[in-house]
Formats: structure tokens, C-alpha cells, sequence
């Protein structure tokens, strides 16, 4: 085992580089990289297999406030993954995966300018914890099947996002976002600056029992506006996702697809139409080019080549249609259909045999 590196100087880089089996069970405490120096570039680093913190950043030894760019590398199987304090960091298309600990932690004096384009996952705790820090730019992530938060918000620190922020925050064991202790996060507009279009959801075990897919335990509301709370599974969403002020309102839908089927003619001059719809805001409403059919997800419509339209409005306003033409009404190619001609005599049944 051995100590690490300790960076003091500042406008270091470092690149292609292997960081491991930093520490030992009886002196452990020993981060494989400790950053103390200001414009430090680490990029495509493997940082793997070490009993402590991966990457630890904090104040430089002037007590002034250090700062360090991550790139393009991976941090795994380590107690903690990242610890940043007093420091500004940019971590940008970073995977963090398999730590026991938190995976990304921004502790006091910590920020952020871009959080952008990471994977944070499986983790035994949090996936990205920030307590007292701020990051200005959260874009673009993927935050999931970590041990219990994905997005850990507490003690007066902020998460701002950026245009639409994209990111996807599922399947974590606790609450996928928590927002504690006079903090705030815009997950979408109110505006700083905008956000939404996130993914945020449980395919797992869903929302219930505790769970919240939003968890906010302030009396600030959090800006949560047009993000998809269905999953892929497309699954309706419901106040039961959210705990505590959360505008959650418009929010992303599937795209609001209508269809139309006509049964053929039985011989009575009309045929039954059904109408239907995938998406959109669900409670769906039906208006057909024929009136007394408004309303209902069914008309019954007379054959042989007539045209029929529907409209399907859902609970936000959103609309779609669907036509067809019904077909021939002589739908009977059997002589013996009973149904369309009465009965029949019996000779009709001996036209072909052999005497």
C-alpha cells in the first residue's frame, strides 16, 4: 500500500493516469488523489480499488480556495468517490459507480460551475450529495440504482440547471431527489436558468410506502415543470409522486397518438367504429364527424365507403386524429351466411357433387 498523490502546484495536469490500493486496513485514511492547489486538470484517470476517498479537494495549504477540472475518467470501487470542499470543481463525462460510500459529495465553500455529463450509480449511499455547496450547471447526468438518495440537497445549498437539463434520475433506493434545510434545486424554470426535461422516476418499486420520486422538507416550492415523471413505462403521473411543495405542472407526456378500427358490415348496413389513444394526459374525450357519436369511444356508422373521423382530446388540451372509410357493405363471400341472405334452399348445399 502507499499514500497517494498530494497536488499543491498550482496549473498541474495530469492525463492517462492509474490511481490504485491507496492505504491499508489499519491506516486507511489516505485519499488516492488530494487536490490543494488551484487549476488542476485531471483527465481520463482510473481511480479504482482504494480503502479511502478517490478524489479529495480542499482548501490549498494558503488557505485559499483550490480549484480542479475532471475529465473523461473513472472513479470506482473506493470507499468514498469524490469529496469536494472548499474548492470549485468541474466534472464533466466522469463515471462514478461502485463506491461504499456517497459517489460525488460538495461539502461547504464547494461549487460548481458544470456538473455535466456524468453517470452516478450504485452507490452504497447517496449518488450526489451536496451539503452547503452549489452547483450552477447540473446537465446532462445520469444519476441511479445508488443505495439511497440520487440527488441529496441539504443545509443551504443550491442546484441550478441549465436550458433543458436532461438529466435522468432513476431507480434509486431512497427518494430520487431530497431537498432539505433551506436549500433550493430548480428542476424546471422559475428560472434559474429553466431546466426541465428530466427524467425522473422508479421502474423498480415506483413511488409508495415513504418513497417519493421529489421529497421536499422546505417550505420553498420547488420549480419542477415540464419533466417526465412516467418512466418508460409511460405510467400516469400523480400528486402520490411528490411530498411536500413541489410544482410539478405541465409536466412531459408520450406524444398524444390517436387510432380508429371499424368492424366489417354484418349485413345490417352499418358497422361499429371504436376509437382509442396512447399518451398524452390520459382522461381522453372523443369528438366524431358524426354528432350523436360525440363523446363515446364507439359510433356505429353506415358501410360501403363512408368516411369517419375522430378527435381525441386529452387533460391537457392536447389533441390527435384518426380516419378511416368503412368497407363494402356486401361483406358476405359465403352464399350459405344465413345472416346476410335468410335461409337457403337446400339445393345449394348439392351444386358440386358427383352423381
Amino acid at each position: 500500500s502507499w499514500r497517494g498523490l498530494q497536488i499543491e502546484g498550482d496549473g498541474s495536469s495530469l492525463k492517462h493516469i492509474v490511481v490504485e490500493r491507496v492505504g491499508h486496513e489499519s491506516d486507511p485514511y489516505h485519499p488516492a488523489v488530494e487536490i490543494r492547489a488551484q487549476n488542476v486538470t485531471l483527465k481520463d484517470a482510473t481511480i479504482t480499488a482504494n480503502e479511502w476517498t478517490a478524489i479529495k479537494a480542499d482548501e490549498t495549504p494558503s488557505s485559499a480556495t483550490s480549484s480542479f477540472t475532471l475529465r473523461s475518467s473513472l472513479i470506482s470501487g473506493n470507499e468514498w468517490g469524490i469529496d469536494a470542499r472548499k474548492t470549485v470543481a468541474t466534472i464533466r463525462h466522469t463515471t462514478v459507480k461502485n463506491n461504499d460510500d456517497v459517489g460525488v459529495h460538495f461539502g461547504y465553500g464547494a461549487s460548481s460551475p458544470e456538473f455535466v455529463n456524468n453517470t452516478v450509480s450504485e452507490n452504497g449511499l447517496e449518488g450526489v450529495q451536496v451539503y452547503g455547496g452549489t452547483i450552477h450547471k447540473f446537465k446532462d447526468n445520469v444519476i441511479k440504482d445508488n443505495g439511497q438518495y440520487g440527488l441529496d440537497i441539504f443545509d443551504s445549498a443550491y442546484v441550478y440547471m441549465d436550458g433543458d437539463s436532461q438529466n435522468k434520475i432513476f431507480n434509486n433506493e431512497y427518494h430520487e431527489v431530497l431537498l432539505d434545510g433551506g436549500s433550493e434545486v430548480y428542476l424546471g424554470n422559475a428560472s434559474i436558468d429553466e431546466g426541465g426535461y428530466n427524467e425522473i422516476y422508479d421502474t423498480d418499486e415506483g413511488y409508495g410506502s415513504g418513497k417519493r420520486y421529489v421529497k421536499n422538507r422546505t417550505s420553498w416550492t420547488i420549480p419542477a415543470e415540464m419533466n417526465d415523471w412516467g418512466g418508460p413505462n409511460d405510467d400516469p403521473v400523480s400528486s402520490g409522486m411528490f411530498d411536500g411543495p413541489v410544482d410539478y405542472e405541465p409536466f412531459v407526456t408520450p406524444p398524444l397518438t390517436a387510432f380508429l378500427s371499424c368492424a366489417p358490415a354484418d349485413g345490417g348496413g352499418t358497422v361499429s367504429c371504436y376509437a382509442g389513444a396512447t399518451g398524452g394526459g390520459g382522461n381522453y374525450s372523443y369528438d366524431w364527424n358524426k354528432d350523436s357519436c360525440d363523446g363515446s369511444s364507439t359510433c356505429s356508422v353506415p358501410c360501403g365507403g363512408v368516411y369517419v373521423s375522430v378527435t381525441v382530446t386529452d387533460d391537457l388540451g392536447e389533441t390527435a386524429s384518426a380516419s378511416t372509410t368503412t368497407g363494402d357493405c356486401d361483406s358476405c363471400k359465403n352464399r350459405l351466411n344465413r345472416k346476410c341472405y335468410g335461409p337457403q334452399p337446400l339445393y345449394a348445399s348439392l351444386d358440386r357433387q358427383a352423381f
